[in-house]
């Protein structure tokens, strides 16, 4: 414990006493006493002193053994109170340890020769510390005369290591006598400390009338009673009225506490150590507690606030000694815990939220009254009421040490848990409540701002200095204003020095979620966002730290917050002179442009640089240069040099199987040679080519993606199911289950209107005969539009082709004429809503084509070819047309040798592959309808080509808007 200690935020004079005694009553250890009359200990004793005076205390009141100083001192220079005469010599009484005690010390003082013993008492006063003033630093202490011993008994409530002097006084103030309120004796009988039958007896020092002095006495009685509930052991303080039981010299005598009080006094506010903003004080060594008070006893609020701390601390002395920081943190809590009918631990408002740098044990900064707020965390935290937790926690040292031991080793942890809810999470258990997740300004005045920038690594320092039991709390911001996904590492470090394992810290990882991440984390933003939210560091070295004072730990330097974007380098070869790039990245397919030069002149070489992450890159330089990088993957500090990806080459998609396994749909790269899996499905279930069960489609898109489906045969069901297929992944995905149709339909690939990505167009017979063009969106499922065009598909004397857009939607068939020759019919749908107009011969605007789509038209100079594969069977061979789109004539083409059924053209190359054994042959059709040239192709080993499906190969087909 230490001396005077000032309540709530109130100003008190005399600080350098408090500084000094604090200093003396914190040395460790004993210090070698002198003119020692003997020891104390557990089983009590009587030790005599010089000219008659003993010290007398009961077995069990210490616990441990201490040396008794008590000698005469000089006549005290101090002038004592007015009123007031001497009536002996001067003596000074000490111990060589400050040790709680259950029971006071007696001191037996002898009679002066002839003194009527009526308004005997002991001045007491501490030599060590210079008073204010003469009145208030003497105390009176009463005495009770017993003519068995023919002396004067003085209670005193310790033996201070700093010594006491006392000398008999007398004052002619009779002892106020105790007024019984009819309470119970306690169990214990006599030795019990609590008073439940006296009530507050108080000593006026100044100029109050009675009715003050018996108002003030009613109050103090109502606190002692709020403590007289608690499971917390009684107060020291001074006892008066307590009858002694005398059994002989050299017996310790005994108290009787049924009709006791307690004493206190009572000074006018303002005037002398009741100065300026003080409203009492305590005395931790004579147990004296004087209240400031107004003249007419009044008591505020405040004040009585203020004594329920002054009396905890009274407890606290019945427990043991205190650090600083433990004795006010916990006595600040008691304020409003006391008061509540259940002890529930209350904060007292009227200390100014703490900065979030002030350490736990710290003594200046008024630290340690605002750690109130961890003890109030503590306790709410683990549901325990205020009086029966302390009654706990202070039967341990009430030292860092002592905490961590009441609190099962775990004070590190509490402080942690408790620095982040008073800063940042304000949890059930927080002290002072405000928006959660976010660094609180009330509680964390000290915010230490870090702004981020996509390019370089940027760090800020706390602005205060690392200390033991002390924490930092960062704001930062990580701006993204690049097209790209930003991904951002985040660390802790003591200025640039790792941090050690005594250090804790964490990253809240999303926009003020406490979604908690300790050490470096990653933190990925999306491009266009700028993500805000809040870090904490904290230190709590438990063997560092030191009571009472802040504890620089790490030379004193502060925490660091660092904040770098991964970001790397990705190396392109290209031609001189310069070269323009397009980056997507391949997650968010966001994309930007960028015009690069070389790293050095006539290098042909350019960098770039990229957040980390996956892209493809698609470059052009003079002459006509193009390269495109696909799935580039750009590392933390690295710099890839990636491989142009070569266009692919000529391309038909087959229905086979490899090595014997089941069927599959594979895609054959004809000029590389290689075959790569569109589906991997384990059985033949899927296809059965007795059904001829598989209609199948590709075609790539300007930006060089393979865009594939697939139907399946409806079955007894009615419903085909459209595949998207997957090159990634050899997977085929459901896109839509498309009902009413009782035979396998034909799919193919087109754009719908205002559309940039393909879609599906699906031709079919319904369940009524009725012929319908259909077109589904691959992204959603959706049936964009149904179109029936059972008028054109009933001039076709075999069934239609493929489709194309050209301002609408075209269908095309070859169809045989009554004289044997062959008219190529082109009807077209001009909007979703269906119907046809005629031929191409009818109608040749309809020609205007606009891109190309597999089966059905391709624009070719002034020609177009049309190729049909279902051919009429009285022909033995492939064969179809080429249409002058301006004369709209057309001209037979006839490919010997070639099946029916076998053929798929790729009408922008004016080529048509055809199915042979072990492989196919690609021709090349001219305007004329002339083949110049066949190309055979053998199937790579291992695959072959299932020959009994309705589509049994698709030639891809280049598909431009």
């Amino acid at each position: 414990m230490h001396a005077f200690h000032p309540p709530h935020r109130r100003l008190w004079r005399g600080v350098w006493l408090l500084v000094l005694l604090f200093a003396v009553a914190g040395c460790g250890g004993a210090r070698p006493p002198a003119n020692v009359i003997g020891h104390l200990g557990p089983a009590g004793g009587w030790l005599e002193g010089p000219d008659g005076i003993a010290v007398s205390l009961v077995e069990g009141a210490i616990e441990t053994s201490i040396a008794v100083v008590l000698e005469s001192a000089p006549q005290p220079t101090l002038p004592l109170p007015t009123g007031v005469q001497p009536v002996g010599d001067a003596y000074r009484i000490a111990a060589d340890r400050d040790v709680p005690a259950s029971e006071p010390f007696v001191l037996v003082v002898p009679l002066p020769e002839g003194a009527d013993p009526t308004g005997l008492a002991l001045a007491v006063y501490h030599p060590g510390g210079a008073p204010h003033a003469p009145d208030p630093m003497w105390f009176r202490i009463p005495g009770t005369p017993t003519t068995e011993l023919g002396a004067f008994l003085v209670q005193l409530p310790s033996l201070p290591q700093e010594g006491l002097v006392f000398l008999p006084v007398r004052d002619g103030a009779a002892e106020l006598p105790a007024a019984a309120d009819g309470g119970v004796r306690p169990a214990d009988g006599l030795g019990s400390a609590w008073l439940p039958r006296g009530k507050a007896i108080v000593t006026p020092k100044g100029a109050f009338n009675s009715t003050a002095v018996a108002a003030f006495e009613s109050a103090m009685n109502e606190i002692l009673n709020l403590y007289r509930r608690s499971k917390l052991r009684p107060p020291l303080l001074q006892v008066v009225g307590a009858k002694p039981i005398v059994q002989g010299r050299g017996t310790p005598v005994r108290m009787d506490y049924t009709n006791a009080s307690y004493g206190f006094y009572m000074m006018p506010s303002g005037t002398g150590a009741c100065g300026a903003n003080v409203l009492g004080f305590y005395d931790p060594r004579a147990r004296i507690m004087v209240v400031c008070a107004p003249t007419d006893g009044s008591m505020s609020a405040l004040m009585k606030r203020t004594l329920i701390h002054e009396i905890f601390h009274a407890v606290q002395g019945r427990y043991g000694r205190s650090a600083f920081w433990w004795a006010e943190s916990t006595a600040a809590l008691s304020e409003n815990s006391i008061q509540d009918a259940a002890f529930q631990p209350l904060l007292t408002p009227d200390y100014s939220a703490r900065s979030d740098w002030i350490p736990l044990p710290y003594f200046g900064r008024k630290a340690h009254y605002r750690s109130q707020d961890f003890w109030y965390h503590v306790l709410r935290e683990r549901g325990l009421a205020f009086d029966a937790a302390m009654d706990a926690y202070m039967r341990h040292p009430m030292t860092v040490a002592g905490a961590n031991d009441a609190l099962g080793g775990k004070l590190a942890d509490e402080y942690w848990h408790w620095f982040k809810d008073q800063t940042y999470v304000k949890g059930a258990a927080t002290a002072r409540p405000a928006p959660g997740c976010r660094p609180d300004p009330n509680t964390a005045i000290n915010v230490a701002q870090l702004n981020a920038n996509t390019t370089s690594e940027t760090f800020v320092d706390h602005s205060y200095k690392r200390y033991v039991f002390s924490g930092a709390v960062f704001r930062y911001k990580l701006p993204n204003t690049e097209p790209f996904p930003v991904t951002w590492r985040l660390w802790f470090t003591i200025s640039g020095d790792p941090l050690t394992p005594n250090d804790r810290n964490a990253v809240d990882t999303q926009a003020w979620s406490c979604s908690w991440q300790t050490g470096p984390v990653e933190i990925r933003v999306p491009p266009g966002q700028t993500l805000e939210s809040g870090a904490l560091a904290a230190n709590v070295d438990l063997g560092a730290a030191a009571d009472d004072e802040a504890t620089l730990v790490g030379g004193g330097k502060p925490y660091r917050l660092h904040a770098k974007p991964l970001r790397g380098k990705v190396a392109l070869d290209g031609p001189t002179g310069g070269l323009s790039v397009t980056v997507t990245e391949l997650s968010t397919l966001g994309s930007m442009s960028f015009a690069l030069t070389e790293t050095s002149p006539g290098s042909g070489t350019y960098l770039i640089g990229l957040p980390v992450g996956r892209y493809d890159i698609r470059a052009s330089g003079s002459g006509g240069y193009t390269a495109t990088y696909r799935n580039v993957a750009v590392q933390e500090g690295a710099t890839v040099t990636p491989a142009p990806e070569n266009p692919p080459g000529r391309e038909v998609v087959f229905l086979g199987r490899s090595s014997g396994g089941p069927l599959n749909l594979y895609l054959w790269d004809l000029d590389r040679g290689t075959v790569r899996a569109l589906t991997s499905f384990a059985d033949d279930t899927w296809a059965d080519p007795a059904t001829q069960a598989v209609s199948f489609a590709a075609v790539r898109t300007a930006a060089g993606d393979l865009v594939a489906v697939m139907l399946q045969d409806p079955g007894s069901s009615g419903t085909e199911v459209l595949y998207r297929l997957s090159l990634a992944d050899a997977q085929a995905v459901p896109v839509a289950n498309l009902p009413g149709s009782y035979q396998l339909s034909y799919v193919n690939l087109s754009f719908q209107e205002g559309g940039t990505l393909p879609a599906a167009l699906r031709y079919f017979d319904d369940t009524l005969g009725t012929q319908q063009l259909q077109m589904i969106d691959l992204q959603t499922g959706e049936v964009v539009w149904t179109a029936d065009v059972s008028g054109y598909a009933t001039q076709c004397s075999w069934r239609p082709g493929r489709s194309v857009w050209a301002g609408g939607y075209l269908l095309g068939c070859g169809n045989m004429n009554p004289d044997s020759s062959w008219t190529a019919l082109v009807a077209a749908v001009p909007s979703p809503l269906g119907g046809y107009q005629g031929t191409l011969a009818r109608n040749p605007a309809f020609m205007q084509f606009e891109g190309p789509a597999d089966f059905g038209g391709i624009e070719f100079g002034n020609s177009m070819i049309f190729v049909e594969r279902a051919l009429y069977p009285d022909f033995s061979e492939a064969t179809g047309f080429v249409v002058d789109a301006n004369t709209t004539t057309s001209t037979f083409v006839a490919l010997p040798g070639e099946t029916p059924y076998g053929c798929s053209p790729a009408p922008k190359l004016m080529q048509v592959a055809c199915l042979r054994t072990g492989g196919v042959v690609v021709h090349t059709v001219d305007g004329t309808g002339a083949v110049t040239q066949t190309e055979s192709f053998a199937l790579p080993g291992g695959y072959t080509i299932d020959t009994g499906q309705l589509d049994a190969i698709d030639f891809v087909e280049p598909l431009e808007r």
